[in-house]
C-alpha cells in the first residue's frame, strides 16, 4: 500500500468536506472542569516528526463519542486526511482515495505510516490523567507536567508545555507527545466543551 506522500485532494472534494462542516453548529456551554466533558470540538495547529519525515498544519477534530471527525490541513489548507468514525467503523480520505477499517488508529496506520494513538489524545489535551496513564512529574498547581501510557505495546509520553482557559475550563495549550518513532506537538487555539447529542 503507497505511504502518505503529498495530498492530491481535488477541489470537489474540499468542497463537500467544508460545506459538510459547516452544515450545522454543535451548542455549545461553559464548564468548570474537562474532566467531565465526553463531547469536545477543537481547532489548533500540529506538528509530526518521524525519522523518515516531517510536517505541520492545522487540525479540527469534532469528539462525540462513538462519532469523531478529524480533518489535517496543511498550513495553505490542502487535505492531508479526513476521518470519519462512529461504532461501524472508520472511513479515511486521503490522496482523493477512500480506505475503510473497523479501527481508526489502525486505519491511520496503514494508510499513512502515522501511528497517531487517537484515543489517548483525546484525554491527553483535556490535561486529566485516566488510570492507564502514569503522572510522572507534576506543576506547583499540581496539573500533569509529564505523564506516560502504554499504548499497543508501546510506550508514550506526554509532555505539557502550557495551559489556558477554554469553555470554562483548564486545558493544555501546548502538548508534545513522543514515542519511540513519532514526535507529535500539538497546539490547541479552541476547544469547545459541546452539549451531548441526545
Amino acid at each position: 500500500m503507497t505511504k502518505l506522500t503529498f495530498p492530491k485532494i481535488s477541489g470537489v472534494i474540499l468542497l463537500l468536506f467544508w460545506l459538510s462542516g459547516c452544515a450545522s453548529s454543535p451548542q455549545t456551554y461553559q464548564v468548570s472542569d474537562s474532566q467531565t466533558v465526553d463531547d469536545w470540538q477543537l481547532n489548533g495547529r500540529i506538528g509530526v516528526v518521524t525519522p523518515e519525515r516531517k510536517f505541520s498544519g492545522t487540525v479540527f477534530w469534532l469528539h462525540q463519542p462513538p462519532q469523531q471527525r478529524l480533518t489535517i490541513n496543511t498550513v495553505l489548507g490542502i487535505s492531508v486526511l479526513q476521518l470519519s468514525a462512529d461504532k461501524q467503523g472508520a472511513t479515511l480520505l486521503v490522496d482523493g482515495n477512500t480506505y475503510q477499517d473497523r479501527n481508526a488508529e489502525q486505519l491511520i496506520a496503514s494508510v499513512t505510516g502515522l501511528p497517531l494513538p487517537l484515543q489517548a489524545l483525546s484525554s491527553w489535551l483535556k490535561g486529566i490523567p485516566t488510570p492507564a496513564d502514569k503522572v510522572v512529574d507534576s506543576d506547583s498547581e499540581g496539573r500533569p507536567k509529564t505523564m506516560t501510557r502504554q499504548v499497543e505495546n508501546q510506550q508514550w509520553t506526554a509532555h505539557y508545555r502550557s495551559w489556558q482557559s477554554q469553555s470554562g475550563a483548564t486545558i493544555p495549550r501546548l502538548i508534545e507527545v513522543k514515542s519511540d518513532s513519532i514526535t507529535i506537538k500539538l497546539q490547541i487555539n479552541q476547544w469547545l466543551a459541546l452539549a451531548p447529542e441526545r
